[in-house]
């Protein structure tokens, strides 16, 4: 998994693992939403509408990322040993702005990388960072005691949700395009909550 991680950190990326077990390799991410999470209209599963029952949306100075780190793992050919070696070294940008008003904060990600396309993709992560009030996590309710009334349908459509899929949230008229990265189900024989883990998926 840290292997993937490093590859697709090196591409900006990102790889998940389907129901089939087969590991989905994407090079960019998905944008076009395929669901709309919202609270200013009913769940309508045919229009692909979820109401959500909790969003979770925060800020505070530490979302402000000031400074990427590129850990690279990269590679040397020895030419008396005549054997490849270890070059492994940190490269860290910064965003003055962000650092000095806010303080900011730091990020590492691991890449593999050749030497002169590190700090261009250092570059790449902070220009794509953003400190304004994201949405991190939305709670669905599929069933629940009292409804809904079509929850067999809810069910199965949660059960549907998967990672690395574009949403489009909207709170108190606000709106973000946003990916889910995690999927979890909680379920007891009365209900069933779907909490899905957000990060923000502007351009």
């Amino acid at each position: 998994a840290r292997h993937l991680d490093a590859l697709m950190a090196s591409v900006l990326g990102s790889w998940t693992v389907e129901r089939d077990g087969t590991v989905s390799i994407r090079v960019r991410r998905p944008r076009t939403p395929t669901l709309t999470l919202t609270d200013a209209a009913a769940s309508n599963l045919r229009e692909r509408i979820w109401s959500y029952t909790d969003l979770n949306v925060a800020w505070s100075a530490n979302d402000t990322i000031a400074h990427v780190t590129l850990s690279n793992h990269g590679a040397k050919y020895d030419t008396e040993q005549h054997e490849w070696e270890a070059d492994d070294a940190d490269t860290t940008v910064t965003d003055p702005t962000a650092a000095n008003a806010w303080g900011g904060a730091a990020v590492s990600i691991d890449t593999t990388l050749p030497a002169r396309d590190v700090e261009p993709t250092a570059r790449r992560y902070l220009a794509t960072t953003t400190g304004d009030p994201m949405p991190s996590s939305v709670a669905l309710v599929a069933a629940h005691d009292a409804g809904p009334t079509d929850r067999a349908a809810h069910m199965a459509a949660a059960a549907t949700l998967d990672p690395i899929t574009a949403v489009a949230v909207e709170w108190r008229g606000e709106d973000a395009p946003a990916l889910v990265t995690q999927v979890a189900h909680t379920i007891t024989p009365t209900t069933w909550k779907t909490t899905l883990t957000l990060t923000n998926n502007k351009q």
